[in-house]
């Protein structure tokens, strides 16, 4: 667990770094802490029922915002069927700036980390958790969520989202746990640098790839004169890879145009609300946007799959369907995409590893099925460790844990 000193100077790393929109100024901090030292006293006379309204359980799970929680609702669902109380708190729904002014703070807590402070300590005592579980790791909220539920011996989980090394916009392993997809991620994560905090990495697999069921599912679905699936992908503008998504999508779209004898199916990311494929799917003949419920279903009978930086690449690998990365910003290195499979940077690129894929297709699918089983040290049931990880803590058996640790980096 890193100081609070400590965090701030990272934090400080950060604000020169990185947009300093999205970190919050010492301004807010000190204002935040003249009301909640001066005025907060005053309040909770006057207003002794503002406080929060309790809601226990024994898992948390922090998302940062409402798109993740058709996403992970589902292992929420799982733990609470098997006897884990256990709820999701969205941090985008903030509470009521009049609640958080009701936590009495340490002076000397920082004014730049006042406001996550204040927010981790109502999240503390509304619903007074033995695991708080977050999806990020980026910026300082994991080591301010971390430094104040240790205080109160609540352990701090963050489940990765992707592969691998993310650079500095996720450089924040300061929590007690880590789940990963598999030595990969392990080894990604540790590229970071700089890093704050340590943690111990549990290979628990992939919350997205068959995360319900103990037992894989076949490996056998490619077919080299099937169609082409296209796994769309989702930028948030922030994210600084919005232009290399859509040089991605274009060069797709050519190559779709190019071959009018394939047939494409394009599989839409679940965040994406635009109607870009579905408009490309009314202009060209050789292209149709997928109605499948599963992604499984999307597999089937598919000879390539074509992406920028997806997961989906890892799941198509687990059925033997090989993929080509055409990703023109170098954005599927955390996926070690080059080391097994095709990365293609341009139409031209992607016209010769579509030829090299087809002529060498055997080949092509062992290479993805090795690839994914570096990236997945576990091919499924994502949730049962979850669940096996949660009673570990209930119980007090962490030794049973099999971890590895990651070191801090600075």
């Amino acid at each position: 667990m890193s100081s609070l000193k400590k965090i701030e100077r990272y934090q400080s790393y950060l604000y020169k770094s990185l947009n300093k929109s999205l970190l919050p100024s010492k301004g807010v901090g000190a204002l935040l802490f003249i009301l909640n030292n001066f005025l907060a006293p005053i309040l909770k006379k006057i207003f002794p029922r503002l406080s929060i309204k309790e809601s226990p359980c024994t898992v948390l799970l922090v998302l940062p915002d409402d798109g993740k929680i058709a996403r992970f609702s589902p292992m929420v669902d799982f733990l609470n069927i098997n006897g884990v109380s256990s709820k999701v708190h969205v941090k985008s729904r903030k509470e009521k700036f009049y609640k958080l002014i009701f936590f009495g703070m340490d002076n000397g807590i920082p004014f730049s980390l006042y406001l996550h402070s204040l927010y981790v300590n109502c999240l503390l005592v509304k619903y007074t958790p033995k695991i708080i579980m977050i999806v990020e790791n980026a910026g300082v909220f994991p080591s301010v969520l971390r430094y104040f539920s240790n205080k109160k011996d609540v352990v701090v989980a963050n489940i990765a989202h992707g592969v691998g090394c993310w650079g500095i916009a996720h450089s924040n392993s300061d929590v007690d746990y880590t789940l990963v997809f598999g030595q990969s991620t392990i080894d990604g994560l540790s590229e970071n640098k700089p890093r704050i905090g340590s943690t111990k990495a549990i290979i628990a697999g992939s919350p997205f790839i068959n995360p319900g069921v103990k037992e894989h599912f076949p490996r056998s679905l490619a077919s080299r004169t099937g169609s082409i699936l296209i796994a769309g992908q989702y930028s948030p503008s922030w994210d600084g890879i919005s232009l290399a998504l859509e040089r991605s999508i274009q060069i797709i779209s050519d190559f779709i145009v190019d071959h009018p004898e394939l047939e494409f199916v394009v599989r839409k990311h679940p965040l994406d609300r635009t109607n870009f494929w579905d408009s490309k799917e009314q202009e060209l003949p050789n292209l149709v946007v997928s109605r499948c419920n599963s992604l499984f279903e999307d597999f089937v009978g598919k000879s390539l799959v074509l992406h920028m930086s997806s997961n989906v690449s890892i799941e198509a690998g687990l059925h033997g369907i090989p993929s080509i990365a055409v990703d023109p910003g170098g954005y599927s290195t955390h996926l070690h995409h080059d080391r097994f499979l095709k990365v293609a940077k341009t139409l031209e690129e992607l016209t010769i590893a579509f030829i090299e894929v087809f002529d060498f297709y055997g080949e092509y699918m062992n290479r993805a099925l090795n690839h994914a089983d570096y990236l997945l040290g576990v091919k499924s049931g994502f949730y049962f460790k979850v669940l096996a990880f949660a009673i570990s803590i209930i119980e007090s058996k962490e030794e049973d844990l099999e971890c590895q640790i990651i070191e801090e980096k600075l």
